[in-house]
């Protein structure tokens, strides 16, 4: 047995004085760690799409009205006239990693482009909200 080895003499041992083996009490099944990735990566995306159209629709609550028009101001959330637009925005799973908010309203696109009634767009509070809790929850997507 080797005792009071140095650092300079272990590297140049050809056999190092203690081994260790170390084996899995179970099989690795690649496959299934896969299908976990995919599915907490599904389950990620769903959920900030849900988020999304939650921020969407409560940014639309709290939109500033403007009192002589009764409307939003530009740069604002579209404010809640009958509620179509509100009751049209809807989380839906596409495929694995992909997921949209949409809105099925034909004037929802006019707003955000000719009227400056941001909801959806990169330019809404909805989206930058919902990038900021992204990068916060991305850590746990690959926890398997």
């Amino acid at each position: 047995m080797r005792e009071n080895l140095s650092i300079k003499k272990l590297l140049r041992l050809k056999e190092w004085p203690i081994k260790a083996t170390i084996k899995s009490v179970k099989p690795f099944n690649y496959k299934k760690v896969e299908s976990k990735y995919i599915a907490n990566a599904n389950r990620f995306v769903d959920r900030l799409a849900t988020y999304m159209a939650r921020q969407s629709k409560e940014s639309m609550q709290r939109t500033p009205i403007n009192p002589a028009t009764n409307r939003s101001r530009a740069g604002n959330p579209p404010a809640i006239d009958s509620s179509t637009l509100i009751n049209s925005v809807m989380p839906k799973h596409v495929s694995d990693g992909v997921a949209k908010v949409y809105t099925n309203t034909e004037y929802a696109e006019e707003l955000e482009t000719k009227w400056d009634r941001y909801f959806l767009s990169a330019k809404s509070i909805a989206f930058r909200n919902t990038v900021k809790r992204a990068k916060a929850e991305q850590k746990n997507v690959g926890k398997v």
